[in-house]
């Protein structure tokens, strides 16, 4: 059981919808703990719960794909009729 199989098993769900739909598809947890254990995966939940709760770093690709920004004129207020 390790906190490395952990960050793996997040990163191939979130990477390969064919996986996460499988994953996703299962009826309860012992389908689901059967999936990740035949994937080669090991690791508690407490371990998954660590992982997933840690900050990440987004790639260059999550920044693109982020939408926002500032401008620097207000925008004009509010007409009433």
């Amino acid at each position: 059981m390790s906190l490395e199989s952990a960050a793996k098993f997040i990163s191939r769900y979130n990477d390969d919808a064919e996986f996460r739909a499988k994953f996703d598809s299962a009826h309860d947890e012992e389908a689901r703990n059967e999936i990740i254990r035949s994937e080669g995966f090991s690791f508690t939940k407490e371990e998954l719960k660590h992982v997933y709760s840690q900050p990440t770093e987004l790639s260059n690709g999550d920044l693109d794909a982020v939408a926002g920004g500032v401008t620097q004129d207000p925008p004009p207020p509010p007409t009433f009729v």
